[in-house]
């Protein structure tokens, strides 16, 4: 009996220690990614078509840092936070915002931006451009770094 503990107990501590570098490694996702912590400005819709920034005079923004997103939709300021995993999985959850009014055209830019971010599974940071898709490839959020001398 004696013996079974002992091997149990080294297997826990081995099963910690793997998990622990998992963690560090970005394998389970969550936390600190430096390709995707930062700020970011919105720079397309991506593929869909519909209203665009530029209707309504008007860049979204936000920032991501370790699993806290916090931003500006143009007209309203908006919080929650995100998961993402290595392997390019990434979801938003509990978005709250504000409740400022704005014109027609800003209120429908607003609301794409918001339901872009409701339809996100998957992440790809390239050149500095943080991509934003359906899961399916079709991107619907596309942000370049905001600010000079981010990424």
């Amino acid at each position: 009996m004696r013996s079974l503990r002992r091997g149990a107990g080294t297997g826990l501590a081995v099963l910690l220690t793997v998990l622990v570098a998992a963690a560090g490694c970005g394998l389970l996702g969550g936390g600190r990614n430096e390709a995707l912590d930062g700020s970011w400005e919105l720079f397309s819709f991506g593929d869909a078509a519909g209203p665009v920034v530029d209707d309504a005079g008007m860049v979204p923004t936000m920032t991501l840092d370790a699993g806290e997103v916090t931003g500006h939709s143009g007209v309203n300021q908006f919080g929650g936070s995100y998961t993402w995993s290595s392997d390019g999985t990434f979801e938003f959850e509990d978005v709250t915002r504000t409740a400022v009014g704005g014109t027609e055209a800003q209120m429908a830019v607003e609301q794409r931006f918001f339901d872009a971010l409701e339809a996100v599974r998957r992440y790809e940071v390239a050149d500095t451009r943080l991509r934003l898709s359906d899961g399916e490839g079709g991107d619907l959020l596309v942000f370049d770094p905001k600010g000079p001398g981010d990424r």
